[in-house]
């Protein structure tokens, strides 16, 4: 009697972890998804503009070192976006105003309008940066 006690006891302990396991198999976790941009405009107030035929998607990381000065001017002729992960960024746009992008900004880069990145304080700026141009074709001229 004892012994069926004993079997009747554990099989009830293993349907009752498998129910518990089976419903937190089961149970649908839903994705927090927080906007970070949504636009029509380029920064400067461009309309987008993306390639017709054959386009290419290319993303990088880019770290600008700490203390760095504004770098050398160069423009984009295909559209670029890129997200500050870390640091605060500047962009000086030629013979116009400077625009400043914290961590966590989406910055909708101009195209064919010479301008310059550089780093705003004491940290280094890291970007994810997204071009999207006809296959092949470089996004970044220098001046």
């Amino acid at each position: 009697m004892r012994r069926m006690i004993q079997v009747a006891l554990t099989a009830s302990i293993i349907v009752v972890a498998g129910g518990v396991a089976g419903a937190q198999e089961t149970k649908q976790l839903q994705p927090a998804i927080s906007a970070l941009a949504k636009s029509t405009k380029t920064a400067i107030g461009q309309p987008l503009a993306f390639p017709t035929s054959s386009p290419e998607i290319t993303a990088v990381l880019v770290t600008l070192p700490a203390g760095s000065l504004p770098g050398k001017l160069h423009k984009h002729p295909y559209q670029r976006i890129a997200y500050v992960l870390e640091g605060t960024m500047s962009v000086e746009q030629e013979g116009g105003e400077t625009r400043q992008y914290p961590a966590g900004s989406i910055l909708i880069e101009m195209r064919d309008e010479w301008h310059r990145a550089g780093v705003v304080g004491t940290s280094s700026v890291k970007l994810l940066v997204i071009d999207i141009a006809p296959e092949g074709k470089q996004n970044t001229i220098w001046k």
